[in-house]
C-alpha cells in the first residue's frame, strides 16, 4: 500500500469468514506462526497504540480533518502493531483491519449500529453492563452490552468529548454536549463518578428530517393555534418533561415564525433551524481556554438586541441563566423550551419560583415573576403519548391563572 491513502484506495474487504469477521473472532497467524491473534484483539492493540501515539489530542490529530488524513494516521498505527506482532495478513485483510481500526479510533464503537438506525431516538448507558434503546417514541428496551470493559467505554467517552472540543476534568461531573452523526443532531449527557457509581450516558438522536407542526397534533384547531402563535408577536413557552419533544416542537414553531434578526441560545445545538440564524452555544473549558456557560450566552444575545430570542432549554435548576430576561428593560420576543411539569397548577409556581430565584437579592422577585408571565403569555405543553410526541394543551396566562385555550 502507498502513502496516498484514501477511502477509495483501500481494497474492498473480503474476509474468509464473514460471520467470524463480524464478531471480531477472525484469527490471524502472528509471531512467525507460533501464535494466533483475533481481529478484535488486533483492533484493540491498534486503538491502544493510537492513544499512546497521540495522547488524545496531538498536533497531527488536530490537523487530520479529512477522512483520508485520519486513515493515514490509523494506517501508521496498524502497520506498527502488525510489525511488532509479526501478523501475517493479505492486502484485503490489512485493508479490513485498517477500516475496523478506523471505526474504533474515530467512530463510536458498538454505538454506531444504533446511531445509524433512523428508528432509534434514545440510547442509554449505565456503565458497561446496562444498555437500553428507544425505538421511535416507545419505551426503552434493554440491549446486549457493546463495550468490552470500562477502559473501552472511557475511550469512546474521551473521543466524543474530543469531537465536541471538550475534555475530562475532575471538577466537571456533568457534560451536556452536542454532536452530529451522519447528519443527525445528537445530544449526549454524561454523568461521571463519583456523582454516579458508573459512567452513565444518555444520547438523544434527532431525525434527519425534523418534524413539522403537523406531526404534533391531529387537531385542525390546535394546528391553527400553533401556527398563529408562531407567526405572531407574543412570546411562547414550550414545556414538557425530558425527551417529551420540547426541542423538536420549539424548532418547528421557530421555523414557522419570522426569523429576521433572530438569535438562538442552545445548550447542545439540537434545534433544527434554517441557515442564517445566529446560534450561540456554551463552550466547555479546554486546555487554557475558559468555558462559557448557557447564562453567559443568554447575556451576550440580549446585549445584541435581537428581534427574536430562542432558548433551548431553560431549567429550574439554573435560574441565574435567565436573569437578563426578567429585568426591567423589555427584551426581544422570546420563545423558550422549559423542562418541567405540564400540570397547570404546578407550572405557575414553578415558573414563579424560577423568576424569583433569578433575582440575586430576592428584592424584586414578584415583579420579575410577573414580567416572565407577561413576556411568555402562551404556553404549549407537549408529551410522549401512545408512541408519539403530541401537543396536549395550549394555554394563555391570565395572571395568576393559566387559562386553557385548547386541550387534547
Amino acid at each position: 500500500m502507498t502513502d496516498d491513502v484514501t477511502p477509495e484506495s483501500l481494497p474492498t474487504p473480503e474476509p474468509p469468514d464473514e460471520g467470524a469477521w463480524a464478531r471480531g473472532a477472525q484469527m490471524f497467524p502472528s509471531r512467525r506462526g507460533t501464535r494466533q491473534i483475533s481481529l478484535a484483539a488486533l483492533v484493540e492493540r491498534v486503538a491502544d497504540q493510537f492513544e499512546a501515539e497521540h495522547e488524545g489530542d496531538s498536533p497531527a490529530l488536530r490537523e487530520a480533518v479529512t477522512r483520508g488524513d485520519r486513515l493515514k494516521l490509523v494506517r501508521e498505527s496498524v502497520l506498527y502493531v502488525v510489525g511488532v506482532e509479526s501478523v501475517v495478513l493479505t492486502n484485503e485483510e490489512l485493508a479490513s483491519v485498517i477500516q475496523a481500526a478506523f471505526g474504533e479510533v474515530f467512530g463510536y464503537g458498538g454505538l454506531e449500529r444504533y446511531f445509524s438506525d433512523p428508528s432509534v431516538t434514545t440510547v442509554a448507558l449505565e456503565g458497561t453492563d446496562k444498555l437500553a434503546v428507544r425505538y421511535g417514541h416507545a419505551d426503552l428496551m434493554p440491549q446486549p452490552p457493546v463495550f468490552d470493559d470500562i477502559i473501552h467505554l472511557e475511550r469512546i467517552f474521551r473521543r466524543i468529548l474530543r469531537d465536541a472540543r471538550a475534555e475530562i476534568r475532575p471538577e466537571l461531573p456533568y457534560y451536556e454536549i452536542g454532536m452530529t452523526y451522519e447528519g443527525r443532531r445528537v445530544c449526549a449527557n454524561f454523568v461521571t463518578p463519583p456523582v454516579s457509581a458508573f459512567l452513565s450516558v444518555d444520547f438523544r438522536l434527532h431525525p434527519l428530517t425534523p418534524p413539522t407542526l403537523d406531526d404534533f397534533t391531529d387537531s385542525p384547531e390546535a394546528l391553527a393555534l400553533l401556527r398563529d402563535i408562531a407567526a405572531g408577536e407574543a412570546g411562547v413557552l414550550v414545556v414538557g418533561d425530558a425527551e417529551s419533544g420540547k426541542t423538536s416542537l420549539l424548532g418547528a414553531m421557530a421555523r414557522a415564525a419570522d426569523l429576521t434578526g433572530a438569535i438562538a441560545v442552545e445548550r447542545a445545538g439540537e434545534l433544527a433551524l434554517p441557515e442564517g440564524v445566529e446560534r450561540l452555544l456554551p463552550r466547555w473549558p479546554l486546555g487554557d481556554e475558559a468555558g462559557i456557560g448557557f447564562g453567559q450566552r443568554i447575556g451576550e444575545a440580549v446585549a445584541r438586541q435581537p428581534k427574536l430570542l430562542i432558548l433551548d432549554e431553560v431549567r429550574a435548576d439554573d435560574p441565574a441563566a435567565i436573569a437578563p430576561l426578567v429585568g426591567e428593560a423589555p427584551p426581544a420576543r422570546q420563545m423558550w423550551s422549559f423542562r418541567g411539569t405540564t400540570e397547570a397548577k404546578r407550572l405557575a409556581p414553578a415558573l414563579g419560583m424560577l423568576a424569583r430565584r433569578a433575582d440575586p437579592d430576592q428584592s424584586g422577585g414578584d415583579e420579575r415573576a410577573l414580567r416572565l408571565y407577561e413576556r411568555l403569555p402562551y404556553v404549549v405543553c407537549v408529551r410522549r403519548r401512545e408512541g408519539r410526541l403530541r401537543v396536549v394543551r395550549v394555554a394563555r396566562w391570565d395572571y395568576p391563572n393559566l387559562v386553557t385555550v385548547w386541550a387534547l
